[in-house]
């Protein structure tokens, strides 16, 4: 686990650095994401909490240049599990947030001059806390009031832009918390 993230955290800080050589040499101008902000909204699905819980997310995205973003991510979790602890089945209910810093590598800019591509290939890393509320202790029947845990994201993303303004996306990830993730949902550049 520790290996995979740290694999990805180098694989993006190299294709940063490529990219920012990249990027000296390419022309700025008529940029679709350079000086503008992504905000990708849609749902999140985590597999520790089954595709039966589905999240709703948002990132709100800023580009420092052509083929680099950074911002803030959220992701409100409302979810119930049925555990079966000691030959009884215990209801569980959960909700809360995931929030955080993201950064975003688009891959496509930096192996082309073209400013504008209307598939789009990326790597993501978000770090930030989990905060979820949880009305049983699976264990004892106690009530938790909050659950709070640091997490590290890295995930692999396609998108489509229909025009420079809209698209969809779809993104696989891996957590140090809650493991496989995916997401999926509409892009908007402003």
């Amino acid at each position: 686990m520790k290996k995979y993230l740290f694999k990805n955290i180098i694989l993006l800080l190299m294709v940063s650095i490529i990219g920012e050589i990249t990027a000296q040499e390419t022309n700025q101008t008529n940029n679709y994401i350079k000086n503008n902000v992504t905000l990708n909204v849609g749902t999140t699905i985590y597999q520790d909490y089954g595709f039966d819980n589905v999240m709703f997310s948002i990132d709100g995205l800023y580009g420092l240049n052509n083929w680099f973003e950074t911002g803030l991510f959220m992701t409100y979790v409302n979810s119930n599990v049925t555990s079966e602890i000691n030959s009884k089945y215990i209801n569980t209910h959960s909700f809360g947030l995931y929030y955080g810093l993201a950064a975003r590598s688009h891959l496509l800019p930096i192996f082309t001059k073209q400013s504008y591509h209307k598939l789009d290939v990326y790597a993501n890393i978000q770090i930030g806390a989990k905060s979820i509320m949880y009305d049983k202790n699976l264990r004892d029947d106690l009530l938790i009031k909050n659950h709070t845990k640091s997490f590290v994201n890295g995930s692999l993303g396609i998108g489509y832009n229909f025009n420079k303004r809209i698209g969809v996306f779809y993104e696989c990830g891996y957590s140090n918390t809650d493991r496989l993730n995916h997401k999926l949902g509409l892009k908007l550049i402003f």
